[in-house]
């Protein structure tokens, strides 16, 4: 049986937790979080980096070559994050998420260790490693609030 969100959420009240299914204010969603439990594609992962919080990946299932799983896994081997199989999410997630707020060090050690992955320049470097003459553009993302960044080829 298939459930709507809203229903899902109605049936599991977490007290001091938000859930919900779209956030239109990243900026301040990451701002007031102490872990986050998200799916693990390349930009949210980025992002993750860039603000440095601790986060249980739970990576999608239904996605080309288990790329997000990949994403994850990166993380994970370097002590930079955590992961909650799709499969368990319904069982473990909320419980993982809450017993890592309350580990003080464990947040920590994730902390300092995902933000050393943070590549901020990432589209500079990439088109100065392809050996292109590039326009460096920086942007502001509106969903997320957060600036991006990205290089153009200009001529190789």
């Amino acid at each position: 049986m298939v459930i709507g969100m809203q229903q899902f959420l109605a049936e599991h009240p977490t007290k001091n937790i938000w859930q919900g299914a779209f956030i239109e204010r990243m900026d301040y969603a990451y701002a007031a979080a102490d872990v986050v439990i998200s799916r693990s594609g390349a930009c949210t992962v980025s992002e993750l980096c860039l603000v440095a919080k601790p986060t249980i990946f739970v990576p999608s299932p239904n996605v080309a070559e288990d790329h997000q799983t990949k994403n994850a896994m990166a993380l994970v081997e370097k002590g930079a994050a955590e992961i909650v199989r799709d499969a368990e999410a319904v069982a473990r997630g909320m419980r993982e998420a809450v017993a890592l707020a309350a580990d003080g060090e464990c947040l920590a050690t994730l902390r300092r260790n995902i933000e050393k992955l943070a590549i901020a320049d990432s589209a500079e470097r990439g088109a100065r490693d392809r050996g292109l003459t590039q326009k460096y553009e920086v942007g502001w993302n509106e969903n997320t609030r957060i600036y991006t960044s990205s290089a153009l080829e200009v001529s190789a």
